[in-house]
């Protein structure tokens, strides 16, 4: 089973993804298996390394269930830290937990083939289409004497080093404000992701390519990135426009501070993954490393 486009992933829709889960990683398994099972060298599809999933572009409800699936895997199976690396198969806003879905019109949204998901974690409203997510789920007891900004800086350096390996010059906005959850209620409509910032935040050339969200269970911390790859079509920003999230103006003002992968130069999203995978792998299979 797989989420609806709009339901929140709560703890009983994390449940629920168990079936797909085990279907995902093993379709034989009697139960629920966990990320590091029979590490293999391989490319999409397959596992790498201890826990580092390299995965072809899949359905936005489909890429939220793994999420989920991830959390729970954590939680429960002592899995150690878990990576993915996806891509979404068509433009999709995920909206953080705490993110008010009444503010958009989904009906004009659908007919503009953009779907709505709820991702596991807080944060404001994410476009999905043209990026590369990095998700990674570690267990809380990995956590002692870690601040929070810098638990997720620790979480979001496959993404920075693998940028470098790239040829990029990336680095952390300097800032100690630490992502929030919006409520994204009242006139103004939902936040656009682009336009807050945070410590998390990676730049290039001073502009933002990419973001991060998080989510604390009581076993573990899951963070979400999305590095921005290609930019995103303006008819699907008209799309957008007409389904309520940002303004001209908004929409304008990410123009001027975010720039994609490609506005640098030309690259691959296959190369991508495989730097971020070969970055990721440097994350200790074992929670007790973080």
């Amino acid at each position: 089973p797989m989420i609806s486009a709009t339901r929140r992933p709560t703890g009983d829709c994390i449940s629920t993804s168990e079936t797909f889960f085990r279907t995902w990683l093993n379709p034989d398994a009697t139960s629920v298996v966990p990320f590091t099972l029979s590490p293999r060298k391989g490319g999409e599809g397959r596992v790498r390394g201890a826990g580092v999933s390299i995965e072809p572009p899949a359905p936005p409800a489909v890429c939220m269930a793994k999420d989920a699936a991830m959390i729970q895997s954590a939680a429960h199976l002592n899995a150690g830290t878990i990576v993915r690396i996806y891509e979404w198969s068509h433009p999709a806003i995920s909206l953080g937990r705490s993110n008010n879905a009444g503010c958009l019109n989904e009906e004009k949204l659908r007919e503009g083939g953009v779907v709505v998901v709820h991702r596991p974690t807080g944060g404001a409203a994410l476009v999905h289409g043209t990026d590369i997510s990095l998700s990674v789920a570690v267990p809380r007891a990995a956590l002692a004497g870690a601040s929070l900004l810098d638990l997720g800086r620790r979480l979001a350096t496959p993404m920075l080093e693998a940028l470098r390996a790239l040829g990029f010059h990336p680095e952390f906005r300097d800032c100690k404000r630490f992502p929030l959850s919006f409520r994204g209620e009242g006139r103004r409509g939902l936040p656009l992701c682009f336009l807050q910032k945070s410590g998390l935040d990676i730049l290039v050339g001073g502009f933002k390519v990419a973001a991060f969200a998080q989510r604390k269970t009581a076993q573990v911390f899951f963070q979400h990135g999305s590095l921005l790859v290609d930019p995103i079509p303006e008819p699907v920003k008209r799309v957008l426009q007409k389904g309520g999230l940002g303004t001209r103006e908004e929409w304008r003002q990410v123009d001027q501070t975010v720039k994609p992968l490609c506005g640098f130069r030309a690259i691959n999203p296959h190369e991508i993954k495989k730097a971020l995978a070969d970055a990721a792998e440097n994350l200790p299979a074992s929670p007790t490393g973080v």
